[in-house]
């Protein structure tokens, strides 16, 4: 995506939680809040720390509790970062020399340089998301997109043996088929 990732491991003082400045690095605002126009949509944001680096730059920073992904799933989760990158550039009219993932339970973080192709990138699919919830409002069309844990469901309840009232439901769907037992809900005669 043109943009320039770095993983750390054990990253020193300067990306660890607020425990005032380190490094050079001076904090300007812990759980900020952002928001700016992207056409037609309002894009809001809460930044969990944004710092001024040793040259004046801004450092937008994430932290997460969860586990580190791994480094297929990288891109992804800098998405969110990213956008805080594109809020900060729209509203406080420079975009961050670094966005950074701080994983809590490691501690590892996961860097990038925001681009000018990863901040149209986050716009772009912006735009595109909006796009289409008001085209699918505008046809009251909602369909629901199974995911892949729902099509294993589906295949695993298709290949289990069936039970017993399954396998008689099934008989009498049958055309042609009569079955003289009674069903325990429907009484005979």
């Amino acid at each position: 995506m043109g943009e320039v990732r770095q993983r750390r491991r054990d990253p020193g003082p300067e990306v660890l939680p607020a425990r005032g400045p380190a490094h050079g690095c001076v904090p300007i605002g812990l759980e900020l809040k952002l928001e700016a126009n992207l056409g037609p949509t309002r894009l809001r944001g809460i930044i969990d720390r944004l710092e001024l680096d040793e040259n004046g730059e801004f450092v937008v920073t994430d932290y997460k509790t969860g586990s580190v992904p791994s480094e297929f799933w990288e891109a992804k989760s800098l998405s969110g970062v990213h956008m805080y990158a594109l809020l900060c550039e729209r509203m406080l009219g420079r975009r961050p020399a670094r966005v950074q993932l701080f994983y809590l339970s490691k501690p590892e973080a996961i860097i990038a340089t925001p681009t000018d192709q990863s901040i149209r990138g986050v716009e772009r699919r912006t735009t595109a998301m909006y796009q289409a919830i008001a085209q699918a409002c505008e046809r009251d069309d909602f369909r629901a997109r199974p995911g892949r844990l729902l099509r294993l469901l589906h295949v695993s309840s298709r290949t289990a043996r069936p039970t017993a009232a399954t396998a008689r439901r099934r008989r009498a769907a049958r055309p042609g088929h009569d079955d003289q037992r009674a069903s325990p809900l429907v009484p005979a005669g």
